[in-house]
Formats: structure tokens, C-alpha cells, sequence
């Protein structure tokens, strides 16, 4: 939880807790920056007051949000020793306990054992004791405190628990690596003792029992994992279909063992038809199935943030853009897979902070990549940095046209970018961009009037996010990344959105949402129907994409879930945007993920998926069965134009599909720019027909399947 998060949870329990008078005084004063005199005034304020708490509520606060941990633990016990109330559904309690837990994020682990032992110690009667423990049993074990670690493991196991209690102490075991086997039975019996018990009337009770539970099941399948158990007996794959291919783990023998990296992209640099990989900018070409790192002499060091494939100079082949921020940007131009930086483009200038997501589309028609970069937020946590975008203006030359483009509100009020996702959601031949933005900030959509001008049409359109209103704001959701893509088969581009939601703040933090496209009818308006599409829960969801990793012609979904313990799910679609996991029979479960991408790596008709799972590369070789029919298309563009936002429609027999070139979706991932089509058992020959940017359209009927057909632009 990063730093302001503690100051925004501390500011409405600071104003629910004080009285008008002296405490709030004391309040501004800290405000001010006069913290020593706010903190003299407040405990002049308790000394005076033998029986007052709210001063040394106040004094606990501002301790935590200085990290004096010794200080915040003394007030805190001194408040409860006046009769500060306990109870675990108290109010004030529950938000001293949510302050903790912030505290416990930024601690080490001896700063742990130190403030929760003493509570522990001397709050014996607490509801949240064992809680405490389990922070101090996890944090002995890390530090190899063998003798402190077993004691309070002796204690624990004596105990009576309830359900919330019991899956604490199995998360204990899972956060510090310890007795896996004991963590998957603690925890299935939490859950299986929650499950019996009634949910609450109150709707966000109720919600926030639902969301709790699902993070219990996050800890859950990691336990599974930890402890090996990936076949029968883990609910999750007993729960999931049966008839599923299976992956094979591939990356130590593909070559991938040594790559690094939290975001990657896909692209045949090389053109010879094989995909090769860039981590952040660090090159792994594709040798027939096995890929190397290419060397210094073929690429000078080009490490950053993310990189992305595309063809920068109209010369047919693909170059490479590093983002960080500072350059923001840096190009390497391709010449026969040999790489050169390229100087003085205008987009070297230096970011107010890191960028998180960046997309390349043609946006003004002028053949060559522009490039939009959603720029994070800086040291104050919520506050956002200005985006960019670089307009192509002819020569290798871009130049920020954020406020002249129609996108000035970005640059009047940022916000705390995270992912770019180009696309042409409403048919009209043009690229418009979507950026997903964190810290419970609404989402853009730039729509663009097919001339490179754009207005957000994001809340019009309803894809801004849901606002929940309060007197300070408006709150919406943490954002991650988000992808366009055609669920239902409907011949338009609907939204997925990955959203990280707590469920302590569920009552006004968007879950993840499927924003369904209406079409033309409805002038482009989306609905989400994530509460009805069997789109799980996830704590952490991040980075998504849409494929059709079992070549039944419709496209599923993949998102990763950041943090060590939080799950990917590999969600298939049923045709019409009805979701089902398939994750653990799949084999395609990975912690901590991040970037992603699909691609057809021992090019066998089938997409293949890596993972940055805790900032190392996962190759994971799809084994699906060779009686399913495939086709894949690879838009080949004129010298001077971009392959970037080519629409490719096929169709079969009643089998129509589209798919749209993309360079960047989710938060900095790239997949295969060649599109994959799946038709299950169908047979026959289909009609291709490629749209290329600025809406020529060139059709290409009796195509043979399983096979990669190339169209070459006339």
C-alpha cells in the first residue's frame, strides 16, 4: 500500500474520531508542517484529560503516518488503556485495525515483531490478537527466529478459532513459506466454515464478505501450488472443465531461463516468421523455437520500463521503442536485425514520472506510428504526471501534441496513468485510444474524428468507470490495464478492464468490468454485464488480454494478478461472452504476474503464452490437438504505411470473426501481430477480408485453413 494510501485512510478517521477544539488544532498544525508542535499540543491535551482517547487517537495517527512505530504502539495502548472500546465490529476499532495493517505494509520485519508483539503482549483480550501473532510469526520465520517462531505456532494451535481467525493463521503459513500442507487445510476449512455461515443482509456487508472470501481462495491456490497439489483434490481444477488442453512449461528448454523483465512484447523483428520476444527493451530472437538474447553488437543496451514493436521508418520491418522516463523515449531503428538508436526524434524529453502504459497507433493517417504514453503517478501517491502524446510529423520526427489534439484536460488535471489500448470501437476507420487510469480516478476514452483531433468520450459512452460520490470526490477504480477485443462475435470491439479492488473499500472501488460494445444502434455505448458473465473476483487483477487459446473461434481471456500470492485466471468463452476458468487444467496458473503475451512460439496453429511471473519470463506451449482447424493472417502494408490497426474479418461457413493489429494493450504488453483464428472442427475454405488504416478494404476469398497467409497491401 503506498505512502499517501495511509494518509487518505488516516483523514476521514482523524475527522470521524475528533471533536471541534484543541484536537483539531492540533490537526491543522500537522497539516502545516508543524508536526512537532501538533504532536506537544495533543499530549498536553491528554494530560490534561485523564479520560480523553481522542487526542491519543489522534497522536496514534499521526505516529503512523511519520512511521514512528514505537511512538503510534505507546499511544495507542495508553488510549486503550482509558477505555478505548475493542470490539471487532466497533467502528473506530476496525479503522485503528485497518491502520495497523497499513503500518505492517511499510515495517520490516523486525519492526513488526515489535509493534504487533506488544500489542499482543499487552492487549491479551483484543479480537484481533491473533492477528497479531500471526504478523510476528511470519515475520520470526523470515528471520529465521526458529525458537521465537515455534512458540507463538505452539500458542496459535491451542487456540479456538473462528472462521477469519483460522484463515489468518493459513495465510501466516503462506506468506512465510512455512508448512504448505498445514496452509491448504487451514485455510479449506476457513472457507468451508465462512460458506455455512449466513451472508450479511447489508448489501456492502455483503459484498465485502464475498470479495474477502475470494481473496481467501487467492491464498488458497497459492497454498495449492506451494504445497504441489495441482491435480485431483484442488477445488479449483475439480470446479474447472475437463476438457481442456493442457500447456507445457517450456521456458528453461526454449531458451527463456535467463529472461527478465515485467512486461514483453511480441514481433518478428527479424521476418522470418518466427516471433521474437523483447523484455523491456532486452531482445530475445526466435530461433526456430528456441530463442537467443541477441548481443550488444546487434543491439545496444535498451533497458526500460516496457518497449513495444512497430514499424518507425516505412521500411517493412520492425523497430524497437524503450519507454522509461528519462528519455521517454528511446527508438531503435532495424536494419537487417541489426539495431541503431535513432537521434533527435522529439520524444527523448524527460516524464514527471515513470510511464506505465504506452500504445502505438497511426492516429492521423499519415502511415506512421503516433504514440500515446500514460504517465504514473509521482512521490505523493494519487497525484498524477502528464501524459504524452507524439504525433508523427513526417522524417523521423515526433513533437507532444497532448493540449493541440483535443487532450488538454489531461495535462489541467492528470491522473495516475496505467495502460493504453488503441482500437477502432466505433467502425469508423480510425484509431481512437483508451487509457486506464489508477488511485480510483476515471478512465479516459479519446475519440477520435478521423482527422487526429479527440474528445474524451468516456463518460457519454460509459466506460469512465462507475462514480461513487462522496463529499470530497468522486471515486471510481484502480485501473490497471484494460484490452479491446470482439467477445461476442458481433463484428465491434468491447472492453475489458482490469481493476484492482480491496475489499475493505469495495463500496466504492469498480471491480473488474465487461464493458459490452451495443453497436451503432446505441451509438456505441457499452454495458458492463461482469456481475453476469461468470467473470470471478480477483483481488489484484492487472494485465488482460483476449485470444483464442483453443481455436474454437471465439476469444478468451487471460489476466494476470499482481502480488505474490494473487492468481492469473485463464477464463474461456463460451461464443457469446459467457466466461468459465480453465486456469489449473490449463496448466497455466502463474503468481505475481504481470506483462503478458500471446504468440504462436514453435509455430504449430495454436497461441502460446508468456508470462513475467515476479519479473522472470514463463513459456508456456499451448498443447492443443491437431484436429482443430486454425488460420493466421499477417497484414503486410505497403513501404511508408504501418500494419498497426489493420481490421482482419474471416469468414467461414456461419463462423465470422474479427481482429484488430494492435501495438500495446493492458499495461505495456504486445502480442503476436499476426492474427489467430480458430474454427474448431469446421473445415472448408474461407473469405478474408483485410481493412487497412484509412479504410481500404482488400478481400481474399477460398483460403485454405492451417496455414499462415500473408496479405500484401495493394
Amino acid at each position: 500500500m503506498p505512502r499517501r494510501a495511509l494518509a487518505v485512510l488516516l483523514a476521514p478517521f482523524l475527522a470521524l474520531t475528533l471533536s471541534a477544539g484543541p484536537v483539531e488544532d492540533a490537526e491543522a498544525l500537522y497539516k502545516s508542517g508543524k508536526a512537532d508542535d501538533a504532536v506537544a499540543l495533543l499530549e498536553k491535551i491528554a494530560a490534561d484529560n485523564p479520560k480523553d482517547t481522542e487526542a491519543l487517537l489522534a497522536l496514534f495517527g499521526i505516529r503512523a503516518d511519520q512511521k514512528k512505530w514505537p511512538e503510534m504502539t505507546e499511544a495507542l495502548l495508553r488510549a486503550s488503556d482509558r477505555g478505548l472500546a475493542w470490539g471487532a465490529k466497533d467502528p473506530e476499532a476496525r479503522r485503528i485495525n485497518e491502520t495497523l495493517g497499513l503500518a505492517n505494509w511499510y515495517a520490516n520485519d523486525a519492526q513488526r515483531i515489535e509493534i504487533f508483539g506488544r500489542l499482543a503482549k499487552e492487549l491479551p483480550k483484543s479480537p484481533w490478537r491473533v492477528g497479531w501473532l500471526c504478523v510476528c510469526f511470519a515475520a520470526h520465520v523470515r528471520l529465521g527466529h526458529g525458537a521465537e517462531a515455534d512458540a507463538i505456532e505452539k500458542e496459535l494451535q491451542g487456540m479456538t478459532l473462528d472462521a477469519a481467525q483460522t484463515f489468518r493463521v493459513g495465510r501466516a503459513y503462506v506468506e512465510c513459506d512455512r508448512t504448505p500442507d498445514r496452509a491448504v487445510a487451514m485455510i479449506e476449512a476457513a472457507l468451508d466454515r465462512r460458506s455455512a455461515e449466513p451472508l450479511p443482509q447489508d448489501a456492502i456487508e455483503r459484498e465485502t464478505a464475498l470479495t474477502e472470501m475470494a481473496v481467501w481462495r487467492s491464498y488458497l491456490a497459492f497454498a495449492y501450488a506451494a504445497a504441489g497439489k495441482r491435480g485431483a483434490g484442488n477445488r479449483f481444477r475439480d470446479a474447472e472443465p475437463a476438457d481442456v488442453e493442457e500447456f507445457e512449461e517450456a521456458t528453461a528448454a526454449s531458451g527463456l531461463g535467463e529472461a527478465r523483465g515485467n512486461r514483453v512484447a511480441a514481433g518478428d523483428f527479424d521476418g522470418d516468421g518466427w516471433d521474437d520476444l523483447s523484455f523491456n527493451g532486452t531482445v530475445f530472437r526466435n530461433n526456430r523455437g528456441v530463442f537467443e538474447r541477441l548481443p550488444a553488437e546487434k543491439l545496444p543496451e535498451a533497458r526500460g520500463t516496457g518497449s513495444l514493436w512497430a514499424d518507425a521508418d516505412g521500411d517493412g520491418d520492425l523497430d524497437l521503442w524503450v519507454f522509461d522516463r528519462k528519455p521517454a523515449v528511446r527508438l531503435f531503428l532495424n536494419d537487417g536485425g541489426t539495431f541503431a538508436e535513432a537521434k533527435d526524434t522529439g520524444m527523448e524529453g524527460e516524464l514527471e514520472s515513470i510511464p506505465e502504459g504506452a500504445g502505438l497507433a497511426d492516429a492521423n493517417g499519415d502511415g506512421i506510428p503516433d504514440l500515446y504514453l500514460a504517465v504514473y503517478e509521482g512521490g505523493d501517491l494519487g497525484g498524477g504526471r502528464v501524459d504524452r502524446y507524439f504525433e508523427s510529423k513526417g522524417g523521423l520526427k515526433w513533437e507532444d501534441a497532448l493540449e493541440a489534439r483535443g487532450m488538454g484536460e489531461e495535462k489541467k488535471e492528470p491522473l495516475a496513468g496505467r495502460g493504453v489500448n488503441w482500437g477502432d470501437f466505433d467502425n469508423d476507420g480510425d484509431m481512437d485510444c483508451y487509457v486506464s487510469n489508477y488511485r480510483l480516478q476515471r478512465n479516459y476514452l479519446w475519440r477520435n474524428d478521423g482527422k487526429g483531433h479527440f474528445t474524451n468520450a468516456a463518460r457519454e459512452l460509459g466506460v469512465e468507470g462507475v462514480g461513487t460520490k462522496t463529499e470530497e470526490n468522486t471515486w471510481y477504480g484502480h485501473t490497471i490495464g484494460s484490452v479491446w477485443a470482439d467477445l461476442d462475435n458481433d463484428m465491434d470491439l468491447d472492453l475489458f478492464c482490469a481493476n484492482l479492488a480491496h475489499p475493505r473499500f469495495i463500496a466504492f472501488s469498480n471491480k473488474s468490468q465487461v464493458l459490452m460494445n451495443q453497436g451503432a444502434s446505441r451509438g456505441w455505448t457499452f454495458c458492463d454485464v461482469a456481475p453476469w458473465c461468470g467473470l470471478p473476483f480477483e483481488e489484484t487483477m492487472s494485465d488482460p488480454s483476449a485470444a483464442d487459446f483453443d481455436n474454437d473461434g471465439d476469444l478468451d481471456l487471460y489476466v494476470t494478478g499482481v502480488y505474490r500470492e494473487r492468481p492469473s485466471w485463464l477464463l474461456r468463452n463460451d461464443g457469446a461472452a459467457h466466461f468459465e476458468a480453465a486456469t489449473w487444467r490449463a496448466g497455466v496458473m502463474t503468481f505475481n504476474g504481470w506483462g503478458h503475451a500471446w504468440l504462436d512460439a514453435d509455430n504449430d496453429g495454436d497461441l502460446d503464452l508468456v508470462v513475467c511471473e515476479g519479473g522472470k519470463a514463463k513459456l508456456l506451449l499451448n498443447g492443443l490437438e491437431a484436429g482443430v482447424s486454425w488460420l493466421q493472417v499477417a497484414p503486410r502494408p505497403k513501404a511508408g504505411r504501418t500494419a498497426i490497426g489493420a481490421r482482419v474479418a474471416v469468414f467461414l461457413g456461419d463462423s465470422r470473426q474479427v481482429r484488430e493489429i494492435a501495438a500495446g494493450r493492458g499495461t505495456t504488453s504486445q502480442d503476436s501481430m499476426r492474427a489467430q483464428f480458430g474454427f474448431g472442427k469446421r473445415g472448408g475454405t474461407a473469405t478474408v477480408v483485410v481493412t487497412w488504416p484509412g479504410g481500404k478494404t482488400q478481400r481474399v476469398e477460398g483460403v485454405g485453413l492451417n496455414r499462415l497467409l500473408a496479405v500484401e497491401q495493394e
